[in-house]
């Protein structure tokens, strides 16, 4: 029989731990907008709380690696999920299903951190063959309880935390009003001369929330349009080159299923100059990508597009608004830092 690390079929009950009250779970029955996978993702136990959800990681499976199977475990309404591999020099891991930015989350459930030390204590044990020589875990709020309950379970195992990844994030409390009154005055000013230029041009917002593939598709064939014409485009370095094109369209289907797409353009002479795109699951809004025709650069349509964005999110009632990875930019935007922690356990 091959294990995970040696065939790309999806692993079968030969991962069922009952003697843990775990069992192994088909992956593809997380992969739906409601599924217990997603049910589970709570903002007080995430960082990144919408690359935790499977609008993020699966797609980021589906177009990356899809090669590599996704092992996934449930006890009650804790849960694991991961992607096998295999490492140069270290030997068959246990990665997370997102691995190039780190966003995404493993593990969900108060009592997860004890399921996951629970299956690698059973796997090394009993099923050496299925067993990882190495474990990367991430998405953590905080890494010290993982390394602490790893310490007493008895098995020889080295755990190095890695860099945190550090995030952006505003709060929308107040409204619009609120969120202004939490930037300077300097920011302020600058933003409101900013958005009259825009005005005055005539640019006029339209905001999409697609709710079935059909309409996703049809909007991110827009989209990529003005990414083409964008200096991101230009450049050969933005959503419309090849792998990222397909990440952020499937992943924008899978946002349209659960009606979490949240689609704005800036319009302007019958014609699309700019657009914003994120999800919004909860409360919680996670900024994508936004881009704008390069013809626009120094009329400063893309403070237009972020300021229409946090409007329509204000009046929906949004609580927050993540805009991702740290940039120069956001810091002006966004006033909280958020850190999600990864670990490498590493066995004997």
């Amino acid at each position: 029989m091959n294990g995970p690390f040696d065939a790309p079929s999806p692993p079968g009950s030969e991962f069922d731990l009952p003697a843990l009250g775990a069992r192994s779970v088909p992956s593809a029955a997380f992969d739906a907008p409601a599924s217990a996978w997603n049910r589970a993702v709570d903002p007080a136990g995430t960082v990144d709380t919408l690359c935790a959800r499977t609008e993020w990681l699966w797609s980021f499976h589906e177009v990356f690696l899809p090669a590599r199977p996704l092992l996934c475990w449930q006890r009650g309404d804790d849960l694991l999920a991961f992607a096998a591999s295999r490492v140069p020099g270290i030997g068959p891991v246990f990665e997370p299903i997102e691995t190039h930015w780190l966003f995404g989350a493993c593990l969900l459930g108060t009592g997860a951190t004890r399921l996951l030390w629970d299956v690698l204590v059973a796997l090394q044990r009993g099923q050496p063959a299925h067993a990882p020589r190495a474990v990367l875990v991430s998405g953590l709020v905080d890494a010290e309880p993982l390394l602490e309950q790893g310490a007493a379970v008895g098995l020889p195992v080295f755990g190095q935390t890695l860099a945190p990844v550090q995030l952006r994030s505003a709060s929308l409390a107040g409204g619009i009003g609120g969120w202004l009154m939490r930037r300077s005055g300097h920011f302020r000013r600058r933003l409101r001369a900013g958005l009259r230029r825009v005005d005055a041009e005539g640019v006029t917002a339209e905001r999409h929330c697609p709710s079935d593939a059909t309409s996703a598709a049809e909007l991110y064939e827009r989209m990529l349009d003005v990414e083409r014409r964008s200096w991101k485009g230009l450049g050969a370095c933005g959503m419309a080159e090849p792998g990222s094109r397909e990440f952020y369209g499937v992943m924008l289907r899978r946002l349209a299923a659960g009606g979490h797409a949240r689609v704005l353009f800036a319009r302007h002479r019958g014609h699309d100059v700019g657009f914003v795109f994120g999800g919004c699951v909860d409360g919680i809004y996670r900024g994508q990508q936004f881009s704008f025709d390069a013809s626009w650069t120094h009329h400063s349509l893309g403070n237009w597009l972020q300021w229409q964005q946090l409007l329509w999110l204000t009046e929906a009632g949004a609580e927050r608004y993540d805009l991702g990875p740290l940039m120069d930019y956001k810091v002006h935007w966004a006033e909280q830092e958020l850190r999600s922690a990864a670990v490498v356990l590493r066995f004997g």
